[in-house]
């Protein structure tokens, strides 16, 4: 595994929509970020998408088109996965549960997926919401095997899980095949790049260590 990704992609358009790069709007990036409680961050520029996949401590990309909104920040996208041996998303600090039900409600009746790669240990992720409702949540990692195991597999995944169990081997493929839905093919499959705009943040104070930083060998 050599990528890293801590992701959620949230819109009600159709499927494939950010893979044909829809323009942020930064005025409506500023907007969803206040209206998620993330009033901590100031702009500090644009970047691409394939540069804000793995945001760095302190940092949140969005990318807010007319149709959807894109959002990277690895502590936030934890609190849309299982931990090991439950069958709810794990338990968060109220403002991360505030911000999980802002997201949650940005598109009613759409679809929202967030995922996580970490290449160092192996971690992979996914999960999906339909209508705000969890459908879909499978992870896991190197040293911990299968951490979530819920829901359907989704038409995404069959393919690979009709010839493999699934384990961190693909998981990578997984999360690719699954995040396509969202941007039309996987995700390294742009030849040229993951060229959709976002607006690049930094959190003004200090930062909080992750409750998963341990296990992505993430500092505070």
């Amino acid at each position: 595994m050599g990528w890293k990704a801590f992701v959620l992609f949230a819109t009600d358009q159709p499927p494939g929509y950010f893979g044909g790069f829809p323009p942020n709007d930064p005025q409506r990036a500023e907007h969803i970020r206040m209206q998620l409680g993330l009033t901590d961050y100031e702009t500090v520029g644009a970047t691409p998408l394939e540069e804000g996949l793995h945001p760095g401590k302190g940092e949140l990309f969005i990318a807010a088109p007319a149709g959807g909104v894109v959002l990277s920040h690895p502590d936030f996208i934890e609190s849309f996965f299982m931990e090991k041996n439950s069958d709810e998303l794990g338990p968060v600090p109220p403002h991360v549960e505030a911000f999980r039900k802002a997201v949650l409600g940005l598109y009613p009746s759409g679809q929202v997926l967030a995922i996580m790669l970490h290449s160092v240990v192996n971690l992979w992720g996914y999960s999906l919401f339909s209508e705000g409702r969890l459908v879909r949540c499978a992870s896991g990692s190197a040293d911990d095997g299968v951490i979530a195991d819920f829901g359907e597999p989704l038409p995404e995944e069959q393919p690979l899980l009709a010839e493999n169990e699934l384990n961190d081997e693909i998981g990578e493929d997984l999360v690719f095949a699954v995040a396509a839905r969202f941007l039309g093919k996987p995700v390294d499959r742009f030849s040229e790049g993951l060229n959709l705009g976002m607006t690049a943040y930094r959190k003004k104070g200090p930062t909080v260590r992750g409750w998963w930083a341990g296990l992505t060998g993430r500092k505070p």
